[in-house]
């Protein structure tokens, strides 16, 4: 089934979905390098003990003694640094996240979403398509344009369209169609409304984190902002919910044994071991994501602030959790079939890639707290 909502349901030819696997590559080699780097931060997050003072010794220091504390304190020296990168995270997850609406954009054109607001019978269908472009591909672009120039209103209004088409789209593409659907198609239905559930929990949270950048005393929206910063951490923690919701339904729903019949059935061996650990990832995960904020800030893990720790260990844990699932679930069965089944796995796909964004950015968010 495909996503009315966000790809025109007419058939499109061979060349633009080899366009779109081509993407979709590359956007997984960008997330494994990206993963790479956010798996050394938690090893040095868990082994590094009394080094965190190392990095302390480098200022006001010349070269040398640059040089010879990384080589007898090569873990405390890898934080220091990744400390300062984690605005480059953040810019690699955006891109990442916005994948699926740009994708979105880029294939349905204006036109295409017309024909999408006259076949889901929105009143006038023009004006209806022309605002969910707009709002989709506009609003996209504006949360690139704002995380790379560090514009946090800029960033705050464009997943703030984003948010608005979301809801649209998932009622009338999803929710909707949901009470007369059956069998596969019901899980189908099921199964996007959750993904964008999870989407629109990335950029509640992507919000939530920008409010606190503002300041009260910008001119004309100074009242505005002194209203919401006090409320910003909350926004934040909501769309953490939001995120993994979608996880922790699945693990209510399925349990271990679901998860163990899933690994059986795509082919993974040891599957009662797979099905557990892909339970554990994707429940522990979870858990740490939404209760990181909860843990006093005074807790530490070694020399490392506690709430930091487990929200990147838990975002870790279902970025490997996304990408197996993606692959086994979603990549494979999208190279071998045709037509409608086809585009159901790409836009899937493309979903849970965005979901990853999310959780780069959250990881991205940290890092100079850790």
């Amino acid at each position: 089934m495909m996503d009315e909502p966000l790809v025109h349901q007419e058939e499109q030819g061979g060349s633009t979905r080899l366009l779109l696997a081509s993407a979709l590559t590359r956007v997984a080699a960008l997330i494994a390098a990206a993963l790479g780097a956010a798996s050394a931060i938690s090893a040095v997050a868990t082994a590094a003990g009394d080094g965190a003072a190392g990095p302390a010794a480098l200022r006001g220091a010349g070269p040398s003694a640059a040089i010879r504390l990384a080589a007898e304190d090569p873990l405390s020296t890898h934080v220091a640094w990744w400390r300062q990168h984690g605005a480059g995270v953040v810019d690699a997850g955006g891109p990442v996240l916005m994948l699926v609406f740009l994708m979105s954009g880029l294939e349905n054109g204006i036109f295409g979403f017309i024909g999408i607001a006259r076949a889901l019978q929105y009143p006038l269908p023009a004006f209806v398509g022309c605002m969910g472009a707009l709002f989709n591909t506009g609003g996209a672009v504006m949360v690139l344009v704002g995380l790379f120039i560090s514009d946090a209103l800029l960033v705050i209004a464009g997943a703030k369209m984003v948010i608005i088409f979301l809801i649209f789209a998932s009622y009338s593409g999803h929710y909707k169609p949901l009470s007369s659907a059956e069998g596969q198609e019901k899980v189908k239905h099921q199964q996007s409304l959750a993904n964008n559930v999870s989407l629109g929990g990335c950029l509640v949270m992507l919000i939530g984190h920008e409010i606190m950048q503002l300041s009260p005393s910008a001119p004309l929206i100074g009242p505005v902002v002194a209203f919401y910063l006090p409320l910003a951490p909350g926004i934040s923690t909501v769309g953490r919910f939001l995120m993994v919701f979608p996880f922790v339904s699945a693990g209510a729903k399925l349990g271990v044994a679901g998860f163990t019949g899933i690994a059986r059935h795509f082919g993974f061996p040891l599957p009662a071991i797979s099905g557990f650990l892909a339970f554990l990832f994707s429940q522990l995960g979870s858990s740490l994501v939404l209760l990181s904020p909860f843990l006093p800030s005074r807790w530490s893990i070694g020399p490392f602030n506690a709430q930091v720790v487990t929200s990147i260990a838990g975002a870790k844990m279902l970025i490997i959790f996304l990408i197996i699932a993606s692959y086994s679930g979603h990549f494979r069965p999208m190279v071998t079939s045709e037509g409608p089944e086809q585009r159901h796995h790409m836009l899937s796909l493309a979903k849970n890639v965005s979901i990853i964004g999310g959780m780069l950015i959250i990881i991205g968010f940290d890092l100079p707290r850790l």
